[in-house]
């Protein structure tokens, strides 16, 4: 019994062992379990920081990067300003157009770190200078879009434009006004018609659908601009509003439009991009915006659609441009001490003709007098008298003895008049540099015809009207200005300078059926009209500018180079405006 006890207690502390050995078997193994998922965690938290710091680096050197290409466009934009300002020193009056040729070779660069380049773009977006500068560095890109401003120096060409009416522009249908470059047969450019005083508008409506006026160049008033049924290849811009009216669906402008108020066109395309500070309405019309300076329309009020291809009444197109405003006179900065009363482009008189002219009236001299001559030759030559011959006889000659008087700033002689009056076949003959001044009237007319040589040139001065009109003609052998090799300064072979000044629709200068006409004219007290069978080659200034149906202008770009008779030009200025986003 004992023996069996005790074999009892055996097996019982044998199972009690291997309970015990199975349960530490089986805590191990969890333990084991645990310690895996903690080394699993520890793993993952450890590798996921890895991941987060690999990440936090590669944020880092391509922040690093972007602002390395930031910079460096920044370089890019500066560096073309440099250049630019070196570059107009040098050449004070040279265009946007002319600008952006010249520096072609300022479009790309590299920075001082490794690696960092930079690449502009200049588009010209009105009277701004807009420069995209792509940078990068590695993989890091940038791109900046600065506005640039450019004012124009002072006392520039008062012949800079084709056509500048002080107070106003009224152009006539079927009439054409383009440019050429009378010592460059290459030479391809505009020609541009402005106006000067506040609200002076430009008037372009009087064409008709099949009989519209064709302007190749730009129109900037600073009153409001009627296009009509016209068409421009360059820009609009105005300080009031812009109305085209309706037509067909052409290019009806090749640049841009700004409009300082309001802009309605019905019919036609815009080649550029439109910019309105308040209400657009677009009726039948399109913007191809060929040059891609996005957006396409830009309006500070309300947009009314009309039948256009594209949908431009999102708020992305809703935002006020800020057009920039077209230059003009403004009374109150003449009299701050740095206004410029040089400067043509905001003085309609910045040469003060009437005291020019009275320099010239005040010294003594005899006024000689040609009235209604017919039939007869004179010959006007540079030793400062003139001649009459009859055609059947050599006799009955007479000399008109000159004086010397300063002539816009230039001490030369001058032959004083108080008339000139030819008519019924008579010519005249231009040798030399002559300069005539008149107390009265300069009249051709009934076929009467004035011959400028080649070589030679013709200043007129008056205080009196000039009339050049029923087929007569003033006819230069060679355009442009004179070489100066006779030790005078260059000058138009042609020129008029008026003191006459008008009240009312009265006109001072009438230029009426003359045929080819080659002047530079410069009348800013008095209305100038180019009537039907005229060509103007040249360019013309006055209080107001009317031009008849038929008629056409060609601008010499060449007389953009004088200064007539003002002071020499001040350096353009440039400024940065900011930037675009």
């Amino acid at each position: 019994m004992k023996n069996q006890q005790n074999a009892m207690n055996i097996q019982v502390d044998n199972m009690q062992n291997s309970m015990l050995t199975n349960y530490k078997a089986k805590q191990g193994g969890f333990t084991l379990v645990t310690v895996l998922i903690l080394s699993s965690l520890a793993s993952i938290l450890v590798l996921s920081s890895l991941r987060d710091n690999v990440n936090q680096e590669r944020l880092s050197g391509n922040y690093q990067k972007k602002l390395n290409a930031r910079l460096v466009s920044e370089q890019g934009v500066f560096d073309y300003i440099a250049a630019a300002q070196a570059y107009i020193a040098n050449n004070p009056s040279s265009t946007l157009a002319e600008l952006t040729a010249a520096l072609a070779a300022q479009e790309s660069g590299t920075g001082a770190l490794a690696g960092t380049q930079y690449s502009v773009t200049p588009t010209v977006d009105g009277g701004e200078l807009i420069l995209a500068s792509d940078g990068n560095r590695f993989e890091g890109l940038n791109r900046l879009r600065a506005r640039i401003a450019i004012t124009p120096g002072g006392a520039t060409s008062p012949f800079a434009d084709a056509v500048v009416g002080c107070d106003g522009v009224g152009l006539g249908g079927g009439g054409k006004i383009d440019s050429f470059d009378s010592s460059d047969p290459t030479f391809s450019g505009g020609a541009d018609v402005s106006t000067i005083n506040p609200g002076a508008d430009v008037d372009v409506s009087s064409g008709s659908s099949g009989n519209a006026i064709l302007v190749d160049g730009d129109i900037n008033s600073t009153g409001d601009i009627n296009l009509g049924t016209s068409v421009v290849s360059g820009n609009l811009h105005a300080n009031g509003s812009i109305t085209i009216a309706t037509g067909s669906l052409v290019e009806r402008v090749g640049g841009n439009v700004l409009a300082g108020k309001n802009f309605t066109i019905t019919d036609g395309i815009i080649g550029g991009y439109v910019r309105v500070n308040e209400d657009a309405k677009l009726v039948r019309s399109d913007i191809t915006n060929t040059a891609q300076v996005l957006p396409d329309i830009l309006y500070g009020g309300t947009y009314t659609p009309g039948g256009m291809t594209k949908d431009y009444t999102t708020s992305e197109f809703n935002v006020h441009p800020h057009v920039s405003k077209v230059k003009e006179y403004d009374p109150d900065a003449a009299l701050l001490p740095d206004y410029d009363k040089t400067d043509p482009a905001i003085n309609c008189d910045h040469l003060s003709i009437e005291s020019k002219v009275d320099v010239i009236d005040n010294v003594p001299g005899t006024l000689y007098e040609l009235g209604t001559e017919s039939s007869s030759v004179f010959t006007f030559t540079e030793s400062n008298y003139s001649t009459k011959a009859k055609y059947t006889t050599a006799g009955d000659n007479r000399v008109f003895s000159s004086v010397q008087a300063s002539v816009l700033g230039e001490v030369l002689p001058v032959i004083k008049m108080s008339k000139l009056y030819l008519g019924a076949d008579a010519h005249a003959v231009i040798s030399g540099d002559v300069t005539l001044y008149l107390t009265g009237d300069f009249t051709l007319t009934g076929g009467s015809k004035m011959t400028i040589l080649e070589g030679s040139s013709l200043t007129l001065i008056t205080k009196g009207k000039v009339s050049v009109n029923a087929g007569s003609a003033i006819v230069a052998e060679k355009f442009g200005f004179t070489d100066g090799s006779n030790g005078k300064a260059p000058r138009p072979v042609m020129s008029i300078y008026s003191s006459y000044s008008d009240t009312g629709t009265n006109r001072g200068i009438i230029l009426d059926g003359a045929g080819e006409f080659y002047a530079a004219i410069y009348a800013p007290l008095t209305n100038i009209e180019l009537g039907a069978g005229t060509t103007l080659l040249g360019a013309m200034r006055g209080k107001t500018v009317k031009v008849d149906g038929g008629a056409k202008i060609r601008h010499d770009n060449v007389l953009t180079k004088s200064n007539g008779g003002g002071g020499s030009s001040s350096t353009p200025v440039i400024s940065f405006v900011g930037f675009q986003y």
